[in-house]
């Protein structure tokens, strides 16, 4: 029999790499039921000394499970460890919060709005954007772009004047596919502001030039 916190004859510890070698050889299958044994022998050890179990061994099974399109595999798992005694430290409230992604089925764009970050916000319009072109998308669709995007803005910290010009930017090429020349220019002026080498003094003056002309017209 094994003592408590062993598997075959070895540490639970003493596998981390060896999960690590499976998963990047893509034996998931062999991996998940190592991955099993070893929080069997975590929560067998947690039995006798009562330090609280490794959160490592439950969120690597957890992430395999997601990539591998198991969702409710990966929910059960991350339960499971939500039961058990946790040691100190920040990973049990981060797996915690895992779970509670998981389980929030509203689509990915109401959840990062409530509390995703500046760059996720960022990173996902781009997404939209590379998948769609703004000026082929319904007026919904290009909403919800520019949505992501000051919400991103809102969250950008003036510390990194970069990545608020990049939002800006963003905003501001949104704009200007649908024609909103002046929007697109004020944006613009505020990228430049934020970081003058943010690549658009040549659209700026352009856009300016444009406006200058169409107004002199009216």
């Amino acid at each position: 029999m094994e003592k408590p916190g062993y598997y075959k004859g070895k540490h639970y510890t003493e596998y981390v790499d060896e999960v690590a070698r499976l998963q990047s050889e893509s034996r998931d299958a062999e991996a998940e039921q190592l991955l099993l044994a070893l929080i069997d022998a975590t929560e067998a050890e947690d039995r006798v000394n009562q330090w609280g179990v490794a959160p490592w061994y439950y969120n690597s099974l957890a992430g395999l499970y997601e990539v591998n399109d198991r969702r409710q595999d990966a929910i059960t798992v991350l339960e499971r460890f939500a039961r058990q005694r946790h040691a100190r430290g920040c990973q049990p409230a981060e797996l915690l919060a895992y779970l509670e992604e998981l389980k929030d089925e509203r689509p990915v764009e109401v959840r990062l709005i409530e509390r995703g970050s500046d760059m996720q916000l960022f990173g996902l319009a781009q997404e939209r954007i590379a998948e769609k072109p703004p000026g082929s998308m319904s007026l919904s669709e290009r909403l919800d772009v520019l949505d992501l995007l000051r919400h991103a803005l809102d969250r950008a910290s003036d510390k990194y004047p970069k990545s608020k010009a990049q939002i800006l930017r963003l905003i501001g090429e949104v704009e200007l596919a649908v024609a909103n020349k002046s929007q697109a220019l004020d944006y613009f002026r505020q990228a430049l502001a934020m970081d003058p080498s943010v690549g658009l003094k040549k659209m700026a003056r352009k856009l300016e030039a444009e406006l200058r002309s169409a107004n002199s017209g009216n």
